[in-house]
């Protein structure tokens, strides 16, 4: 089956070309398979009425996952009134989406594995600070319970496999590919890389269009405010790991925030905020 490019294959230089367009086709392009447990979450996480015990239960039965959950899920961008000891609690508390997305995450750090990766690490780091900043944009415009999590933290998943494919691509022509080049080509890819892996593990939809939209809201058909969420989260990571590079005011400023009908009062919260979300961002890793 052909699948469309989001790229121009004109693009990308010889004598690159010919070895990374025969990795994008059918069975060579290598993407993380899923575990037979996330399989499940996910399953019931994209069902119409997800129940809240049986998440709570596949969670559970994975000691690192749970751990992984606990953790975030006790931290201070969450804010927890007391200390939620069960996943029980921290379904309740949370909800089932925040519980989902923190879960599909965990999965995404270990099928990737970014931790043996310095790149990759400083990649995660910025999609976790997105994911936090994307869960509390969704809470000031009132989308609690909704799945804002993952989009905000799925956004830029191409970004990683592109750096994987572009390491199968170096194997074939038997040399290693120029920084500044790789740098290019995995921003040239990483849209379609990353469209193609929720197509593959069948996410929700409002991570489809944060995937494919986040750059350009504005042409999303469908799910455009999960785009515009990713957008307003992927701005103000940018701001938060580099405060001295981008003024606060062009924030401020973004049409997307007009977008969102977000006020500056609660704008000026999130930003508030950083501290807490940037310490939460290092428990995911």
């Amino acid at each position: 089956m052909t699948t469309q490019a989001f790229f121009d294959p004109n693009a990308i230089p010889e004598p690159l070309r010919s070895p990374i367009e025969s990795l994008f086709r059918g069975e060579n392009l290598k993407l993380p398979v899923l575990s037979a447990s996330i399989s499940k979450l996910l399953n019931t996480y994209n069902s119409d009425t997800p129940d809240m015990e049986v998440i709570a239960k596949l969670v559970s039965t994975d000691q690192s996952l749970a751990a992984h959950v606990l953790r975030i899920s006790n931290s201070s961008a969450y804010a927890p009134v007391n200390e939620l000891v069960t996943i029980d609690d921290a379904v309740r508390r949370l909800g089932i989406r925040a519980i989902g997305d923190m879960a599909i995450g965990h999965m995404v750090l270990n099928g990737l594995a970014i931790r043996e990766n310095l790149v990759l690490k400083k990649l995660w780091r910025q999609a976790a600070v997105s994911g936090l900043y994307a869960y509390r944009i969704g809470m000031a415009i009132g989308l609690r319970g909704k799945t804002t999590l993952m989009p905000g933290l799925m956004m830029d998943v191409g970004r990683p496999l592109a750096f994987g494919l572009l390491a199968d691509a170096e194997k074939l022509i038997g040399e290693e590919i120029e920084p500044d080049t790789k740098a290019y080509l995995a921003d040239l890819l990483h849209t379609e890389l990353g469209a193609r892996l929720v197509s593959e593990w069948n996410l929700p939809k409002e991570v489809g269009a944060a995937v494919r939209f986040h750059d350009c809201y504005h042409e999303a058909s469908e799910f455009t405010q999960a785009a515009q969420i990713a957008n307003l989260a992927s701005e103000l990571t940018a701001w938060a790991l580099a405060p001295d590079v981008i003024d606060e005011q062009n924030i401020m400023n973004l049409q997307v925030v007009k977008d969102l009908d977000l006020s500056e009062q609660d704008l000026s919260q999130l930003m508030a905020n950083t501290e807490e979300v940037l310490v939460t961002a290092a428990t995911f890793e």
